[in-house]
């Protein structure tokens, strides 16, 4: 059975795994066909599973063919269905002692060309305004800003639950949690009970710990 038959069998498990074949076999040609032949494959692959996906309303998946699509021809409009797509989906985000807002800054560069918007859904926060006399910190706050990030400071990340009372945040960011001399494990236990007032089952928290 294709991908075809897949399709027509109604059997979408199937027909995702023909796509991830096609997509796989396509580029293990590069080196034995001339690339456009092998773009011009993958395309069809992509806009075969995409219009087998309308029928299942798989709204995830279309946003992964989309954006597969748009790495494959970035000249061809697929990023602007995407946008389409992601809609006002953006999911609501708490980063916590972002000291510099680096972090935040990292971040939303590093999706820019697929979320857009997500700086107007990220609040990144910091317990002091000590770092805002740091003039590089100041213009990248600045920077933020105009791009819709909202900055919040005097915020303890062992009570966020109180400062964020009845809100709900998909995602809570904490990168490096340390002391002076490294991470605190009662401060992070503290965080994470704090935390999981402010979400929902599936929601998460991501965080870093610093390597040495």
């Amino acid at each position: 059975m294709g991908i075809q038959e897949a399709i027509k069998a109604n059997n979408k498990y199937r027909a995702r795994r023909f796509y991830e074949k096609a997509l796989s076999t396509a580029k293990d040609n590069l080196d034995k066909k001339p690339s456009d032949t092998v773009n011009e494959r993958l395309k069809q692959a992509h806009l075969i599973y995409l219009n087998f996906l309308d029928d299942f309303l798989d709204r995830k998946e279309k946003l992964k063919v989309y954006k597969n699509l748009h790495k494959l021809l970035p000249k061809d409009g697929y990023l602007e269905e995407y946008k389409k797509l992601m809609g006002k989906s953006y999911k609501k985000r708490l980063i916590v002692g972002d000291g510099n807002f680096s972090y935040t800054e990292d971040l939303i560069n590093q999706h820019k060309d697929t979320h857009p918007d997500l700086a107007k859904s990220i609040t990144p926060t910091e317990i002091t305004d000590w770092y805002l006399s740091d003039a590089d910190t100041k213009k990248r706050v600045q920077k933020l800003m105009e791009e819709g990030v909202k900055f919040l400071f005097d915020v303890d990340a062992t009570t966020i639950h109180e400062k964020f009372k009845s809100k709900r945040f998909h995602r809570i960011h904490w990168n490096c949690p340390f002391g002076s001399s490294g991470p605190i494990p009662e401060k992070i236990e503290k965080f994470y009970k704090s935390a999981s007032d402010l979400q929902k089952p599936f929601d998460r928290v991501h965080m870093t710990l610093a390597q040495e």
